[in-house]
């Protein structure tokens, strides 16, 4: 909205002489003007409000500033007394001040420009000066000039009409830069997607400048920090050799530019001296832009468009250039980081390859040596076996007097030939064991186990040994619900590991102590403790006991005989049977060591009948489901679990001999790792959504030892339904696939 104070006068000379022959001057006009006023005085209001449509519309349609200023001075002077018009607005160049843009009529006052203040001072006729306001912002001034007091109300809306027209050609200016700016982002991008690499995108950038400003040579130079100059990579209409490949950065007319950063313009180069660029003289450039190429205040060279003729350009050039060379900046930043970036990935990609090279050399010499290792000690085990089998017959002959009488101290010597013989046995069989679980020769053939079993059996093996040692073996107190209850792992390996743990109990426990076996059940788990009252652990013990040849530093602990293998042996037992393992101190002395395996699926129906629905959900009668795992022990581990559900399984190793399965079985469920040799679990999953309709829908779930967002990713777009990661709860598995199978059989019915 204009705001108009009402009769502000400028004010007057205070000239008596010039005052009389104004006043004639101003007598004769008004007579005029009164004449004029009886035969143009305008009929209605109505006619006043069509001349003020009439504005509104030319200023709609875009008519010329100065048009619309002319209509509104015509239609002022119409309905007043006034002589003259003169129109004040501000521009791109006055600052603050408002600068005449158009002017009719007799005006004794008149100025280029004019100040807000001086726009608000209070003066006498015949000089009137309305402020112009758009909102708080003052943006010029009308002045009037007129022999008799005005009637301001009368002419406010025409007045207003001087800030319309004023607002709506600033803001068509505005949307014209905008659109400009506008085409030449559109411009560039065009060059980005274009134009790879920076060569190309030097042709584009030097090509569109050209062309953008109507020019007939464009040059870019970029900076050599390491020759401190600037080198020639673009060039437009005329032949790069006829312009130097390599210029100073401190010369001239571009050095200017170089120092200060922002642009210059020149529209006559042969009013400048020692500009430095006679090359382009030579070519015919009378006018040029230059401006520096600068992205986050680093400079990285020039752009210069040449004109063959005397060039007048305007401020709005002017600032199209700059935004021009501003994108042509970034591009030309981006350009170099990516040929930076391009160069870093090849030479880090050649450093991965050796690296990989090196670490398969690597790998194959520590699995040869592995091997060796293990081919050593396997050989060298079975060749002691012999001359120990002979050392401990004939010791045991001579002990037991077939051979004839022995004397008492040949009695105690043969005593400690067989002690150490069967301490050389059980190294020799530790060592063999070990090797063959570590070359991978060691298979579990994991099937329920009856809990309550198991440990009686090691109580009643240890029993012996505790009573002649002095240790008390206390008996087994197992629950009622425990007693029922099954596990997963190798009979023999369970036995082996059992024992081998309840012998170090008693071993490292001294005369008056005592060791038990304790068990508990969390949730899908089972927890079997071993616990002795003996020396204990320290903690730094406690992380290395389960290395080879390992002992504690404790002295009654090294006065007992072992070989230093029998726990390390125990871990990869257990682990070997998806197990864990783990020795903690014992509360009141002593230590304990901790099993942890899965339980047995049927002992979750038999437990759970009180609960109709849980077993519901773990139910998979008649279900078909091809199981492909590379690892055996996990085949086996899932085949017993899915067979005790119910389910109807296959088990194939690699991804090929499940395609032929599938030739001639359709499963209702597909569980697969997707790590394995050859071929991946991934490539099962595309084969089996890229078959038959019937195939396409099958649900599959990965049940992987990769756990990572990546691996889940890669499964779920292959066209996995669901994710399972190992070491997996039976229970909870089962749920999955239920879930799964359900959903299917909605879908499909």
């Amino acid at each position: 909205m204009v705001t108009i104070p009402s009769g502000i006068p400028l004010r007057a000379e205070e000239d008596p002489a010039r005052n009389r022959v104004m006043n004639k001057k101003n007598q004769k006009n008004t007579v005029a003007h009164r004449e004029k006023d009886v035969s143009q005085q305008p009929t209605s209001q109505a006619s006043f409000n069509g001349a003020i449509s009439n504005i509104l519309q030319a200023i709609s349609d875009g008519k010329a500033a100065t048009e619309i200023y002319a209509q509104i001075a015509s239609h002022l002077i119409s309905r007043s007394h006034a002589t003259g018009v003169c129109v004040y607005v501000k521009g791109s160049e006055t600052g603050t001040n408002a600068e005449s843009v158009y002017s009719t009529g007799v005006l004794d006052y008149q100025k280029p420009l004019i100040t807000e203040t001086e726009s608000l001072q209070k003066q006498r006729p015949p000089h009137y000066v309305f402020p112009l306001y758009h909102g708080d912002e003052w943006i010029g001034a009308v002045v009037i000039q007129s022999s008799e007091e005005l009637k301001t109300d009368t002419l406010t809306p025409l007045i207003q009409c001087c800030s319309t027209a004023y607002i709506h050609k600033k803001s068509w200016a505005e949307n014209q830069h905008l659109q400009e700016r506008l085409q030449i982002l559109n411009s560039l991008n065009e060059i980005l997607i274009h134009n790879t690499g920076l060569e190309r995108l030097m042709k584009g950038l030097v090509r569109e400048s050209a062309f953008n400003f109507s020019a007939d040579i464009s040059v870019i130079y970029l900076c050599n920090p390491l020759q401190n100059s600037l080198e020639l990579t673009g060039a437009y209409g005329c032949n790069p050799k006829q312009i130097p490949s390599t210029i100073s950065q401190h010369e001239g007319l571009i050095g200017q530019v170089m120092s200060t950063g922002g642009q210059l313009s020149i529209s006559d180069l042969t009013k400048h001296k020692n500009h430095k660029i006679n090359y382009l003289q030579k070519l015919g450039v009378l006018s040029l832009h230059i401006c520096c190429l600068e992205v986050q205040e680093k400079i990285l060279g020039t752009m210069i468009v040449g004109f063959r003729r005397q060039h007048a350009y305007d401020a709005q050039e002017v600032i199209r250039f700059e935004e021009f060379c501003r994108g042509t900046a970034l591009a030309i930043s981006n350009s170099i980081a990516q040929t930076q970036l391009k160069a870093y990935t090849e030479r880090l990609e050649e450093l991965v390859e050796k690296r990989t090279a090196e670490l398969e050399i690597q790998t194959d010499k520590a699995k040869q040596a592995n091997e060796a290792k293990s081919h050593f000690l396997a050989n060298m085990t079975h060749e002691l076996r012999t001359p120990i089998t002979a050392i401990l017959g004939y010791s045991s002959i001579m002990n037991d007097e077939i051979l004839g009488e022995v004397t008492p101290q040949q009695r105690e010597g043969l005593s400690a030939i067989i002690r150490s013989s069967e301490h050389l046995k059980s190294l020799i069989d530790d060592v063999l064991n070990l090797a063959r679980v570590e070359a991978g020769k060691e298979e579990a053939k994991i099937v329920p186990l009856s809990l309550r079993e198991m440990l009686e059996n090691a109580y009643q093996l240890m029993k012996q040994s505790a009573f002649e040692k002095g240790v008390t073996l206390r008996d087994l107190d197992l629950s009622e619900e425990l007693s029922d209850l099954e596990f997963l792992c190798d009979r023999k390996h369970f036995q082996q590991i059992l024992i081998n743990l309840v012998s170090n109990a008693i071993k490292y426990t001294p005369a008056g102590g005592s060791a038990w076996i304790e068990a508990r059940q969390v949730e899908e788990m089972i927890e079997i403790s071993v616990h002795d009252t003996g020396v204990g652990l320290s903690d730094q013990e406690k992380s290395d006991i389960f290395e080879r040849f390992n002992r504690t530093g404790n002295p009654y602990s090294q006065q007992q005989v072992g070989t230093g293998l029998g726990l390390a042996l125990t871990k990869k037992l257990v682990e070997l049977n998806m197990g864990e393992i783990r020795a903690e101190d014992n509360p009141g002395g002593g230590s304990r060591f901790i099993l942890t395996y899965p339980t047995s699926h049927s002992h979750y129906q038999a437990s759970e009948t009180e609960n109709p629905e849980a077993q519901a959900m773990t139910k998979l009668d008649g279900l078909s489901i091809l199981v492909v795992d590379d690892h055996s022990d996990t085949r086996n581990i899932l085949e017993n679990i899915l067979h005790a559900a119910g389910a109807i399984v296959e088990v194939r190793e690699t991804v090929d001999s499940a395609r032929q399965v599938l030739k001639d079985f359709q499963p209702d469920v597909l569980l697969t790792e997707i790590s394995m040799p050859g071929e991946s679990g991934l490539e099962l999953i595309k084969f089996v959504r890229a078959a038959g309709e019937d195939s396409r829908q099958i649900p599959i779930v990965v049940l992987s030892s990769r756990a990572f967002d990546t691996d889940q990713l890669a499964a779920f777009g292959a066209g996995a339904n669901a994710f399972y990661p190992k070491p997996f709860r039976p229970n909870d598995l089962l749920e999955v696939i239920r879930e799964l199978t359900l959903q299917y059989a909605i879908t499909e019915g």
